[in-house]
């Protein structure tokens, strides 16, 4: 895979695992950088279960330092559920892109850790000329309370039954996890179902021509 192979219809736990994909060069990381990072960001934005009302004033104005540590949180972030994510799911996967994390209680930890961080609340805005909306309100930078939420959104994900719909992508060269809608599906996306059916038609090919 030479590109992100974006996977519809996810969880944002789901979609920040997949920030990370197998390339030619081994690996490639939407998040290796602080613009990055901020790119990513910004595309959830609308995703987000609650917005942290903080984070509307840290996007503009958020110092080069800050964003680099958000950006660098939301990688050990990252790592810590694609460590749980393999260990959900079994997975055997040899696509070259890791979690880097030896230790699945590590993983836990690192998980719960970035739960804690954001001390926020619910509140409510409601001017009186539009519908009322709730906000995430707290003390917090923009970064960390974003990192926080998605924290939360995957414990609740790991620690519900939704973990059994989790799925490694068994398309080859794919690192992506995606949750299945039913049983049979193998692949999280068309594209990738389609490279496995080449490559499976590839491969018998291959064994009549060597008979």
């Amino acid at each position: 895979m030479t590109r992100r192979e974006r996977v519809a219809g996810q969880e944002l736990p789901i979609d920040l695992m997949n920030t990370v994909w197998a390339s030619g060069k081994g690996a490639d990381d939407a998040l290796s950088t602080a613009d990055g990072a901020l790119e990513w960001i910004r595309e959830i934005l609308p995703r987000l279960e609650q917005r942290p009302s903080s984070l509307d004033h840290w996007l503009p104005c958020a110092s080069p330092l800050s964003v680099k540590q958000t950006a660098f949180d939301l990688r050990r972030l990252r790592d810590a559920l694609r460590r749980l994510a393999a260990d959900a799911t079994a997975d055997e996967r040899r696509a070259g892109v890791g979690s880097g994390l030896p230790d699945h209680q590590v993983a836990v930890d690192m998980l719960n850790s970035a739960a804690a961080r954001g001390a926020v609340s619910p509140a409510l805005v409601w001017t009186g000329e539009s519908a009322p909306t709730l906000v995430l309100q707290g003390d917090v930078p923009g970064g960390v309370a974003v990192t926080s939420l998605l924290a939360r959104q995957a414990v609740r994900l790991f620690g519900s039954e939704e973990r059994r719909r989790l799925r490694a992508c068994a398309a080859p060269g794919c690192a992506n996890y995606y949750l299945s809608g039913h049983g049979r599906r193998r692949w999280c996306s068309q594209t990738c179902g389609n490279r496995a059916r080449v490559a499976r038609f590839n491969d018998k090919q291959s064994s009549d021509a060597a008979r």
